[in-house]
């Protein structure tokens, strides 16, 4: 995710420094979590870090700024933890069913966090872009894999790659935040059934319907 201009405008820090800052990240990760980000206190972010309060303005402006360093970390692990191992198969379908179930489980785990994210990003236009810099991860990615299969011959070349990966995407992030976050009562086998096999008919997977 890219930094905002009041982030890399700041000295780089030493190494003691990035611990410190660490530290209040995953302080301000679990602070979220618990009271929301309205009734969120800077104060309590530092003291559940363990630093001083005015420590803290030596690396984040506000609240927003340490939001977006948190969703920057749950970015990079949900990135990390829905990227097929390098032992999976090589079958597109199969892929495909391994990211959607990895995406919906991440979900799970960061319920609290993509509730939180999903109401600041209504009155903020920060906290608004940072939601949509946040799933434009998960888009570059899918519509990198669709340029893949396309030219490989496995995808319907005729697709929009761009405009098609950004709407399977969103098909699945809302479904896992349904499900997920929101306690949709729907079967989760189900759900990532039906997931995979929109994907795999859009993308042109002629055989899906045999294989799920």
């Amino acid at each position: 995710m890219k930094a905002s201009a009041t982030t890399s405008d700041r000295p780089v820090l030493t190494a003691r420094g990035q611990r410190t800052r660490g530290i209040l990240v995953d302080a301000a990760r679990k602070v979220f979590d618990r009271d929301g980000f309205f009734d969120a206190r800077i104060a309590d972010i530092a003291d559940m870090a363990g630093v001083a309060h005015g420590s803290f303005y030596t690396y984040f402006e506000g609240k927003e700024q340490i939001f977006r360093a948190v969703a920057e970390q749950v970015a990079e692990e949900i990135l990390a933890q829905s990227q097929p191992p390098e032992d999976a198969p090589q079958d597109p379908l199969a892929r495909i069913e391994l990211t959607n179930r990895a995406y919906l489980a991440s979900q799970g785990r960061n319920r609290r966090f993509f509730d939180t994210l999903n109401q600041v990003a209504t009155f903020s236009d920060e906290l608004s872009q940072l939601r949509r810099d946040l799933r434009r991860h998960f888009v570059d990615r899918a519509v990198a894999g669709i340029r893949h299969g396309q030219a490989a011959g496995v995808f319907d070349a005729s697709l929009d790659a761009e405009a098609t990966g950004n709407a399977l995407c969103a098909m699945v992030e809302h479904m896992s935040y349904l499900v997920a976050v929101l306690g949709e009562p729907l079967e989760e086998a189900r759900v990532l059934d039906t997931m995979s096999l929109i994907w795999a008919r859009t993308l042109g997977l002629t055989d899906a319907s045999s294989s799920l």
